[in-house]
């Protein structure tokens, strides 16, 4: 019998905060999560996730799904709404990605809704322990605001 769980290692990554010493990347801390928008690189994530960046640190992704664990992706740019905690960045990708599809139904309140993304389990030596989580709720209210952001180039 075909195993039917929704695979997320295609869809969502972590975060890690990182300094360049020397020609190696040196890992600092987890910084939160984000999803392929995309096949072309473009990704979305919490704007507080890279707002968080210290001097000197850039973002990169993780793929801890990957047989290439200790391989980053460097993210390459990035805006963020003025208001509303939500950032759309663009990462220097080799191949393409894979983007969740876009849901059709009817929007409002009571929607059902779901965010996939990472804990910090902590780090043990040079590597980070990380967990999936998963949060479910549903739509409590509206905002007459649109988020309107721009792509990154």
């Amino acid at each position: 019998m075909p195993d039917n769980t929704f695979l997320l290692d295609k869809y969502i990554f972590p975060l890690f905060a990182v300094t360049q010493g020397g020609p190696e990347l040196q890992v600092k801390r987890f910084l939160g999560s984000g999803f392929w928008a995309d096949e072309v690189g473009h990704f979305i994530t919490c704007k507080h996730v890279l707002d968080g960046l210290a001097k000197g640190e850039l973002p990169v992704i993780g793929q801890p799904f990957s047989d290439r664990r200790d391989h980053f992706i460097r993210v390459l740019s990035s805006v963020s709404h003025p208001t509303f905690d939500i950032a759309v960045a663009t990462a220097d990708i080799i191949e393409p990605k894979s983007a969740l599809p876009l849901y059709r139904g009817p929007l409002g309140l009571g929607l059902d809704v779901q965010a996939f993304g990472f804990t910090d389990a902590g780090r043990e030596c040079t590597s980070y322990q990380l967990d999936v989580r998963l949060l479910r709720g549903y739509v409590s209210r509206h905002s007459p605001d649109s988020l309107g952001l721009p792509s990154p180039s």
